[in-house]
């Protein structure tokens, strides 16, 4: 099958530059494939999955913001955070989770302090 020139990048290393069948990446609104000879195409990376199809093999990676840019014979994707699936470290990866789940609730926590002192606020401008 036909292919097209593909090039991965992070502000900190190449992580793919050859030619590629099929690309699938998760944009900010949804998956998009894109195939040889596509029409020319700009998106913002959401968070998710990004499978590239070479010689009738898919290689799966995680990516998390950036951007892409594809040309009839050309995809050039820039990702903030990006791992192939082989260099993701699983206790690194659980311990990442379990941590932002923390964030998470420390931030919806704040959120509920924030609007609990502007509501007491609200209630001492009207008193």
């Amino acid at each position: 099958m036909a292919g097209f020139h593909l090039t991965i990048r992070t502000p900190s290393r190449c992580c793919y530059d050859g030619t590629a069948e099929r690309l699938i990446v998760r944009t900010t609104q949804g998956d998009v494939g894109i195939l040889p000879g596509h029409a020319p195409y700009m998106g913002a990376l959401g968070v998710g999955r990004l499978i590239v199809r070479q010689n009738g093999k898919s290689r799966s990676a995680a990516v998390m913001g950036g951007l892409i840019e594809v040309l009839p014979s050309e995809a050039v994707v820039l990702a903030g955070e990006f791992a192939w699936v082989e260099e993701i470290d699983p206790a690194r990866a659980r311990a990442e989770a379990q941590r932002a789940a923390a964030l998470q609730e420390q931030s919806r926590a704040a959120q509920d302090v924030l609007r609990y002192t502007r509501v007491c606020l609200e209630l001492i401008a009207k008193k």
